[in-house]
């Protein structure tokens, strides 16, 4: 499904080995479809490792391919949108997540992990608890482990009348459009504040 992304992803991250302290960004297509994520993060090094419409379990899958050869300083990861979308409950969001963290521990002990939580979307409004307490599982799991974070993106896509803030999507309601890029922008420079010192 996701194979010629993943070649392209393969000689992505074969060109890239030899750089040292890259910030790898990894998941779905909301990274994917960020295409200036690299020029909006500079001068951090960031690389963009995102394929569309992967669930954390293709994640889980592809990271020895296209991941963890890399050898990345740090990982923002953006999954379980798609694994939502798929009807997988919040336990199963959160120990596929689990999951994920434990291999990438064991494969890249020294990189930091960074969650990035589950956006909310128009179009997925039917899910919004269920995004909601995967989000939250997570949080409170990486709370009492070491070498990882979590970046709350949900909160500030949501309006102060409680609703998602649709002028932040593009046509289908799902994925972000140039001000919502721009929304992710500062969130992830703030997260990234000391790359910049």
């Amino acid at each position: 499904m996701f194979e010629e992304e993943l070649i392209a992803l393969e000689n992505k991250v074969k060109n890239n080995t030899e750089q040292s302290d890259l910030i790898a960004f990894y998941g779905s297509s909301s990274i994917r479809l960020w295409d200036s994520l690299t020029e909006d993060l500079a001068p951090a090094k960031s690389i963009n490792l995102g394929f569309g419409g992967s669930t954390i379990l293709d994640c889980i899958v592809q990271a020895n391919r296209v991941l963890y050869p890399l050898k990345p300083a740090k990982i923002y990861f953006y999954a379980g949108d798609n694994d939502i979308g798929n009807e997988a409950t919040t336990v199963e969001v959160f120990q596929r997540f689990q999951t994920f963290f434990h291999n990438t521990l064991e494969a890249l002990p020294l990189t930091e992990i960074v969650f990035v939580s589950i956006k909310p979307s128009p179009q997925r409004e039917q899910y919004r608890s269920t995004i909601e307490s995967a989000n939250m599982m997570i949080q409170e799991f990486i709370a009492i482990n070491d070498n990882c974070s979590f970046l709350n993106i949900y909160d500030p896509m949501i309006l102060p009348n409680g609703k998602v803030d649709s002028s932040l999507f593009i046509e289908d309601n799902l994925h972000l459009n140039k001000k919502g890029y721009e929304l992710w922008t500062a969130l992830f420079r703030d997260s990234l504040k000391s790359e910049y010192v």
